[in-house]
């Protein structure tokens, strides 16, 4: 189930205007042979042509899975169609589909198969890992990263510093795509934490495991940015064009007066995962404190909490930057269902087997749902047939007539509208764009107080029932189509 949600439509035209980066610095590193990252050698948009080594290892990553297609017979026409685009999707699909393998075995490991089997379930009908899958962009990637990173930081009975130096190249690996996951950079020190206090044996260990860590991070961050050591003053100037990218405001994903997205991000998850799995995961994480096993609260819950609230302060939510710690989250959501049917199974004397398939489903369903959606109606394209349907028929019905597309992020289409009507303009059939967003709906509110407007059709959002997300900005918003005949006359 998790590969076929994830390689359903994959090869569909929905396109995602960051793909442009992975299709054509790839294609540069192919075509020329010089394995530089900087964006600004690829022939890009001006938007993004400029100097930057972010998603480094996982463009290198794409291109070496690109070169071991090539050794496959057969698929020649597969990898050539589109510049080698949709391998480089498919790329994506498999590491999407790797996590679900990566988060069961962790929750296998953190309490038994059953608390496995149940977040590899969750984990496979996530939205936001089942969206991930459908671009090639390196969010899959660094999932898969971070979540390998943890699987070798899990407690065991001795002490291997190999699993601390690999570890810390995953880490490095993944903060040479992101830099933001530098923050990481302690999860390889976690094995420490199962030694308990020995004295002097514990110090010698915790500074060697430092060692090893910072050796580690600097060896994987080399791997995915070898040009970035070579410039470094070029990474530096992209990490702060990208700190200064983010600090404004990002209509719509952004508040519409500014100031901390947290509402937003808490209200993204509880509507794309649903309460029992929060409520699943709560318990997982309360039931580890519980039982006093610090280093799985701390492996578990220390990145999911940590990045959550960093985030939470942020003034603009992209709900991808958490993709890397959903693993985590469905980890404790699977061990927290466990949990929960056990004391359940005792105290009404049913059997823990059925009671574990009953809460199992309750918390897959709307996940399952959701990303069901996303899969059959957007990714598709059946949503998008079905907004053709309904231009097709207003074409006829309202012939020879202009056709304005916009977005309402701000008051510039009511001020052109305006004009064009005062410059004798005849009728327009007006397609309003919401992203169910508060820029959307406080400029639309202003369209029927200015202009003389007449509802024709509606075609809601596949996502209605959620908050405002990238689901709403590049899968489904909802279109309004307003026949508009002049400027609203004074009352």
């Amino acid at each position: 189930m998790a590969f076929l949600l994830r390689v359903s439509y994959y090869d569909r035209n929905y396109g995602h205007a960051d793909e442009t980066i992975t299709t054509e610095v790839v294609g540069r590193m192919r075509s020329t042979g010089d394995w530089d990252t900087n964006w600004a050698k690829a022939n890009l948009e001006p938007s993004f042509k400029y100097d930057q080594y972010n998603f480094s290892s996982h463009l290198y990553a794409t291109f070496l899975f690109y070169r071991v297609v090539k050794l496959v017979p057969g698929l020649e026409s597969w990898r050539s169609r589109d510049g080698g685009f949709w391998v480089y999707r498919f790329f994506s699909v498999m590491l999407a589909t790797l996590v679900v393998w990566q988060t069961w075995w962790l929750a296998r490991k953190v309490a038994g198969d059953k608390a496995g089997f149940l977040a590899g379930c969750i984990a496979a009908v996530a939205p936001l890992l089942v969206q991930d899958a459908h671009y090639s962009r390196p969010e899959a990637w660094v999932t898969a990263l971070c979540t390998g990173a943890a699987m070798l930081c899990i407690p065991k009975d001795d002490y291997d510093f190999r699993r601390i130096f690999f570890g810390s190249v995953l880490i490095g690996i993944a903060v040479a795509c992101k830099f933001s996951l530098v923050a990481l950079v302690w999860l390889p020190m976690l094995p420490i934490l199962s030694e308990g206090w020995n004295g002097h044996r514990t110090i010698k260990l915790a500074l060697g495991a430092a060692c090893l860590v910072t050796l580690g991070t600097a060896v994987g961050f080399a791997i995915g940015a070898p040009y970035a050591i070579i410039n470094p003053q070029v990474y530096l100037h992209g990490i702060k064009y990208l700190a200064a990218h983010y600090a404004g405001l990002h209509p719509p994903h952004s508040n519409l007066g500014g100031g901390p997205v947290s509402g937003m991000l808490g209200g993204y998850f509880l509507s794309t995962l649903g309460i029992p799995s929060l409520i699943a995961a709560s318990t997982g994480a309360g039931w580890l404190l519980f039982q006093r096993r610090w280093s799985e609260v701390f492996l578990l819950a220390g990145p999911l909490v940590f990045f959550v609230s960093y985030f939470c302060t942020r003034t603009v939510f992209f709900e991808r930057n958490l993709s890397h710690v959903v693993p985590l989250f469905c980890v404790l959501a699977g061990v927290g269902l466990f949990v929960i049917s056990d004391v359940l199974a005792l105290r009404w004397r049913v059997q823990i087997l059925t009671l574990t398939v009953l809460l199992g489903v309750l918390s897959l369903i709307r996940p399952f749902e959701l990303s069901w959606r996303l899969v059959h109606m957007g990714f598709s394209g059946r949503n998008s047939v079905q907004v053709k349907a309904i231009e097709t028929r207003l074409r006829t019905a309202y012939p020879n007539m202009d056709w304005w597309s916009e977005d309402f992020m701000n008051t510039e289409p009511l001020t052109r509208l305006i004009a064009h009507f005062n410059t004798g303009g005849g009728q327009v059939m007006l397609r309003a764009i919401d992203y169910h967003d508060e820029w959307s709906a406080k400029h639309l509110k202003m369209l029927p107080l200015l202009l003389n407007v007449e509802l024709v059709a509606e075609k809601p959002s596949i996502f209605y029932d959620v908050t405002n997300c990238t689901l709403h900005t590049y899968s489904s918003w909802t279109d309004r189509y307003y026949l508009v005949n002049g400027v609203q006359k004074p009352h």
